[in-house]
Formats: structure tokens, C-alpha cells, sequence
């Protein structure tokens, strides 16, 4: 017992020095992470294509785009008549991430993933388009940490295709748009808190250097590292009463706002999750759908989710079709960082999502279950279960 209090001792005073240095730097204050929204894939987008831009908001014309293709080795576009687009509507309604083009339609695609999958065929039809346009086309696939594509294979094949990275390729250009910013204060702050977030998303801030030297002790010996394991056999057990905990109060949260909650596969696996059925009738069904992207309870999102039974006949279907429609709208309006949806129109169903990624279980899974525990969480699902009601409800009013 002794042993692992001196070790918990250790941990408490690399964690005071990490906390002083960064309380000194002042990288605890970022504004991406004060309004939750550094976990969100087109929020990056955005920022990264007004950088790209010639005539963002930046006012430094085409010198940032000038060094990101200096940067990856790219001279088939040109930069004095290049634009840029996000969510850029091709074929199937899909939508580009972010698309350079110049007036002899080069261009390059950049598809940008944060925490989401790929879905089915992606990448190659951006790259069919692409090169629709121009046999030159380049396609870039940013992650995080320059992951393949689950078509690799195939998109190579094509050619002008490329694995780029937050952790090493987008800090480089940050870096040196940060450089050229020099004269510019609020531009040069601005994009020293974005780097400070991509830091933080790719595990290279004061956070990530304490576990490495935390690590680093743990590993010294047989007799510490015995210690760490017999404290690390406690986490799951720990975990999971506090998820017990965040069920019981999400029954609460049900009776006090008069919804019925279920949570029939509530586990640790991927995809696991919950829902509150605002709507919950024979042949129709509309829920508020939370879902955990990741296993373990880490990258949880929420989403509108509607379906209706399959006796139903064709004209009841158009009707509710119009009726679950307005509902997705009206909820993505209000939640405006919910744009991933779909309609099935060839079957009697109907499923609607719009997802977001909470900052809780995104940028730091530990904090998700501290917040259950101060009750928080539950404060912040009553919020958005309130809102959904309510546009569920007036939408029905209304037809």
C-alpha cells in the first residue's frame, strides 16, 4: 500500500509541474476548445480552407496556399486564379470536404477526417470526379495521423493520391503561416491556437509530455510497474459503476421530461448507446439517439432518428416522408454542426441522423465520466433532449 501511495505522490507533483508550465504558456485557454468545438471535422475544414484561400479572411492573398503546395511537392494548380470550396456537392449528393480549383479546372480534393469513417466508396468516386474535371486531379486524405484509406489499394492504382497528416504535415504549414504572420498579431495568435489544438488532437501538448515522463517512471522497475496494474485492474470496474450511475440518471432525466428512455445496448463495445422515444407509436417511431463511436464510452454523438413500420402503405409513407423530413431540418437548424444525414426512400423506413461528437468524450474521455459524476453530463443531455422535444413537437403541431 505504501508503494502505490508514493507512486500516486509522484503522479500528483509531474501533474503540478505540467499544470504551472501550463498555466504560464496559457495553452490551457484556447478558444477552439472554450466553445467545443475542436473535435469537429468541419470546423477544421473551414479553417483550413480560408488559410488555402487566396481571398480569405486572412487578407494575405495567395501566400498560405502557395506554401501548403511548396509543401507536398504540388504545381498543377495556379495559384492566381484558384479557388476554394467546403462542402462541395458532386454526384450521389456526396460533398468534398474542401476543393481547389483554377480557371482550367485543376484541382485538388481534400477529404478530412477528424474521428468519422469512410463511407462506402468514398474516396474513389471524390477521385473519379476529380479527375473528371482534370486528369491532374490530386486527392489528398487528411487524418490525424496520415491513416491510410480502406480503398488504398485502389486509389494509388489511379494515381495523384496521398496519406496526409494533422501530427507532422498540417503543423509544418501551420508553422509556417504562423512565420509569415509574424507582422500580423491577432492572425499569428490565432494560428497559434490552432496548432495548439492540433497539438493537443495528435497527443503533442504539455498533456502528452507528462504521460511520456509518467511512463517513463512506471517502467523503471518490476516492483512500479506491479503497482500501476494492480490500480489499472480497478479502471473498468471503476468505469462502469459511474456508467451505472449515468443510466440512472438518464431514467431520471426520462420521468422528469416525460419520455421513455432506452437503453438496449448500453455496453462498452463500438456503436453502443441510447435513446429517448419522444414519438413512440405503433407504426412511427421518433427518437433522440446518443451513440458511442468508439468503444470503452469514448467519442459519444447524438443524432434524430425516425422509422416507421413496414405495413404502412405507400401514401402513409409519402405523408410521414414530408412530416420526418421537416423534423431533420428544423433539428439541424438548431443544431447547426449536424449535417451527416440520409432518407431511405425505397423501403418503408426512414432513418435520420445528424451527428456531433462530444468535446467530453473527444478530447478527453476522463473528463466525460468526471462530469456524469458532478452531474454535468446530465445537465447537458436534459439541454439537448429539451430542444429536440420541443422541435419534434412543433413540427407536428404545424402539419
Amino acid at each position: 500500500m505504501e508503494n502505490i501511495n508514493n507512486l500516486l505522490q509522484f503522479v500528483t507533483s509531474i501533474k503540478s509541474k505540467y499544470d504551472e508550465i501550463t498555466k504560464i504558456t496559457g495553452e490551457n485557454y484556447n478558444i477552439f476548445h472554450l466553445l467545443d468545438i475542436g473535435h469537429l471535422e468541419n470546423y477544421h475544414s473551414k479553417i483550413i480552407a480560408d488559410l488555402l484561400n487566396p481571398k480569405g479572411l486572412h487578407n494575405q492573398g495567395n501566400i498560405f496556399l502557395k506554401l501548403f503546395l511548396d509543401n507536398f511537392s504540388i504545381d498543377t494548380i495556379d495559384i492566381d486564379t484558384a479557388q476554394v470550396f467546403t462542402e462541395h456537392v458532386i454526384d450521389n449528393s456526396r460533398r468534398i470536404d474542401i476543393y481547389l480549383k483554377d480557371n482550367k479546372n485543376q484541382n485538388i480534393i481534400i477529404e478530412n477526417k477528424i474521428y468519422a469513417g469512410e463511407q462506402n466508396q468514398q474516396l474513389s468516386d471524390y477521385q473519379k470526379y476529380g479527375k473528371k474535371q482534370n486528369e491532374n486531379s490530386k486527392l489528398l486524405f487528411l487524418t490525424l495521423w496520415g491513416s491510410k484509406s480502406n480503398q488504398h489499394n485502389k486509389l494509388e492504382k489511379l494515381g495523384n493520391y496521398s496519406c496526409i497528416s494533422y501530427q507532422t504535415d498540417i503543423i509544418k504549414w501551420l508553422e509556417l503561416c504562423k512565420k509569415e504572420s509574424a507582422n500580423q498579431p491577432i492572425l499569428r495568435e490565432t494560428l497559434t491556437q490552432y496548432i495548439f489544438l492540433v497539438k493537443s488532437l495528435t497527443h503533442q501538448n504539455q498533456n502528452s509530455k507528462m504521460a511520456n515522463e509518467i511512463t517513463k517512471f512506471l517502467t523503471q522497475d518490476n516492483e512500479k510497474l506491479k503497482d500501476f496494474f494492480q490500480i489499472y485492474d480497478s479502471y473498468m470496474n471503476v468505469i462502469n459503476s459511474l456508467i451505472g450511475d449515468f443510466s440512472n440518471q438518464m431514467y431520471e432525466l426520462a420521468d422528469e421530461l416525460g419520455v421513455e428512455y432506452d437503453k438496449s445496448n448500453f455496453s462498452e463495445k463500438i456503436y453502443t448507446g441510447f435513446s429517448f422515444h419522444i414519438v413512440n407509436e405503433e407504426f412511427r417511431k421518433i427518437s433522440l439517439r446518443f451513440e458511442f463511436q468508439m468503444s470503452n464510452y469514448m467519442s459519444l454523438g447524438f443524432g434524430i432518428n425516425g422509422t416507421m413500420g413496414k405495413d404502412k402503405t405507400d401514401k402513409d409513407f409519402e405523408q410521414n416522408l414530408k412530416l420526418y423530413s421537416e423534423i431533420d431540418e428544423n433539428f439541424r437548424k438548431y443544431f447547426t454542426y449536424c449535417k451527416s444525414s440520409y432518407i431511405n426512400k425505397r423501403s418503408d423506413s426512414w432513418e435520420k441522423f445528424g451527428w456531433l461528437n462530444f468535446g467530453y468524450s473527444l478530447i478527453n474521455n476522463r473528463a466525460l465520466f468526471l462530469a456524469i459524476k458532478n452531474g454535468e453530463m446530465k445537465a447537458y443531455i436534459k439541454d439537448i433532449l429539451e430542444n429536440a422535444i420541443r422541435i419534434v413537437k412543433e413540427t407536428i403541431d404545424k402539419n
